[in-house]
């Protein structure tokens, strides 16, 4: 990354990156088309309506752990082996422990607040036995991340695709076998998932204990060191709160969403899966350029810092305009496969969330782009600035905006939260980058 075309480098990175988030993307849509086809759209909704208190747990180690990658990518520009080691197994050592808190804090709080968003009573109990296997396994997802952002941040996103196309397999066997055969319903999904984010979780070990060139891990490494533990947090617990104060907006929604029944639930459960798929361009093109500008700035080449995230904002626009395009005009086909019967009502609920979405997806290309590029430079504040804007954002759509336009102005909520977060993104970047020559 600190050689060579920007643009070249960070297609050539982001390419296995964008393949990775899609078939990671399988397993969620293999999970809603089983469940969808062979139980129930009530089920489906079931399923969908745990997503904002996942995102919310979940999110808060994501967020950490992407934090901890900022660290190694530096280290590794910098071409200093033994600090890169120490950063990969502190990282390793703080993950578990957030792991485990994040896991018996979630146990704790699956029902009161599915309750509390006023999950429709047809669905809770599904709801309830699917997020508390999810949440119960949700370590395995944890650790996987770490060592997978640990080997994109040392240039390497090959490997963590081949992990992730070996599970997405396994994953639709398991949910065929699981919920077709055995007749377990919701929790056979949720099994399915944890079975295979485990086995991620082994080949990425013993895949990082074989590469001896790229980590050589002693036991003092996991050792956790005072110094290392706080810089590590600083870079880490503004990310967290940037992905928990967005999974905050989220719940609002859902809460406001829960208010227009579980076929609506389902259709806007259902037009996540192309709307994700549509944001893997775009999150894995902020991914490379997260990596780039850590390893750049390690290296003290911050000119090429500015020109990495110009070239990574060229690409990103134009991936933006192809998303839309396709979300626009085919995101409702898409959406009729998951429905084993004819549902209406969920139908033109996931049309009406995918194409207003359409128009605005250039503001969420710039703020992959920006706050990514933040991140890279150390500038993990700027997460919970974008945060605390794309809160806003939602509650303005969840609470103000559906009073007057309904479920059109709920569909608004993410347009609203990506333009309240671009601003001071930009202003930020601006600011404490291209205005400043010598430090970036």
């Amino acid at each position: 990354m600190t050689t060579g075309n920007p643009l070249k480098n960070m297609i050539l990175f982001a390419v296995p990156v964008m393949f990775s988030h899609l078939v990671q993307q399988f397993y969620n849509i293999a999970d809603t088309y089983i469940v969808g086809r062979y139980i129930s759209s009530d089920a489906l909704a079931a399923v969908g309506s745990v997503g904002p208190m996942s995102g919310l747990l979940l999110g808060l180690a994501f967020g950490v752990t992407g934090g901890f990658s900022i660290p190694v990518a530096q280290s590794f520009g910098a071409g200093n082996k033994k600090l890169t080691n120490h950063y990969v197994g502190n990282a390793v050592t703080l993950t578990v422990i957030i792991s485990i808190i994040i896991t018996t804090a979630s146990m704790l709080l699956i029902e009161p607040v599915l309750k509390m968003l006023d999950t429709p009573a047809e669905i809770l109990d599904d709801a309830k036995k699917y997020a508390v296997i999810i949440f119960g396994g949700s370590i395995f997802n944890v650790i996987y991340n770490i060592l997978a952002g640990v080997l994109r941040a040392m240039g390497d996103s090959k490997a963590p695709l081949r992990f992730l196309i070996v599970t997405s397999v396994l994953n639709v066997f398991l949910n065929y076998i699981s919920i077709v055969t055995f007749d377990m319903g919701v929790s056979g999904a949720a099994l399915a998932t944890i079975l295979c984010q485990l086995v991620s979780c082994i080949m990425c070990i013993i895949y990082i204990g074989h590469r001896k060139e790229m980590l050589q891990l002693s036991f003092k490494d996991f050792k956790l060191s005072k110094t290392t533990t706080v810089l590590m947090l600083k870079m880490g617990v503004p990310m967290a709160l940037q992905f928990s104060i967005t999974s905050i907006g989220s719940m609002v929604l859902q809460g406001t969403l829960n208010g227009y029944g579980a076929d609506v639930i389902a259709g806007w459960s259902v037009a996540n899966k192309p709307e994700q798929i549509a944001n893997i361009p775009l999150s894995a093109t902020g991914i490379a350029c997260a990596t780039f500008t850590g390893q750049n700035f390690g290296a003290k080449k911050y000119e090429r810092v500015k020109q990495g995230v110009k070239s990574a904002m060229i690409f990103s626009g134009v991936m933006s305009v192809a998303s839309s395009i396709i979300l626009y005009f085919f995101g409702g086909e898409i959406c009729r496969i998951f429905f084993e019967e004819t549902n209406t009502v969920a139908l033109d609920a996931a049309q009406t969330y995918l194409r207003i979405i359409a128009l605005f997806y250039f503001a969420l290309a710039v703020l992959f782009v920006f706050r990514n590029a933040l991140q890279g430079v150390g500038k993990t504040y700027a997460s919970v600035i974008a945060g605390v804007s794309e809160l806003g954002g939602r509650i303005v759509a969840a609470l103000i905006m559906s009073k007057f336009f309904g479920f059109a102005g709920i569909c608004l909520a993410s347009p609203c939260a990506w333009i309240f977060a671009d601003i001071p993104l930009v202003l930020l970047f601006y600011f404490k980058v291209l205005r400043k020559k010598e430090n970036v």
